[in-house]
């Protein structure tokens, strides 16, 4: 069976997909990541941090995306801390 996957830029409409793939994942991502607020398992929360990291695109610091598989959301990865000029680097 051959799977696709594909990365594309983060939208606002991805806020609820986001939500139920963090509440699924909570207990197998608790020894990896910080402490999160539970705001983050919910649409509205994912909302705000959508919000948050599109501003920090526009304003070039940061370059958020989700990845898919087989067309269904299936992680998220945020290249930060964007610095430009003769280090280039993020």
């Amino acid at each position: 069976m051959t799977r696709t996957a594909r990365v594309r830029p983060l939208a606002p409409l991805d806020s609820a997909p986001l939500a139920k793939l963090y509440r699924a994942n909570h207990e197998y991502l608790a020894p990896f990541e910080p402490v999160r607020e539970e705001a983050l398992f919910t649409a509205d929360g994912q909302a705000t941090r959508i919000n948050d990291l599109l501003t920090e695109q526009a304003q070039g610091r940061a370059y958020p995306y989700v990845i898919e598989v087989d067309g269904r959301l299936a992680g998220r990865i945020t290249v930060t801390n964007v610095a430009r000029g003769p280090f280039c680097s993020g």
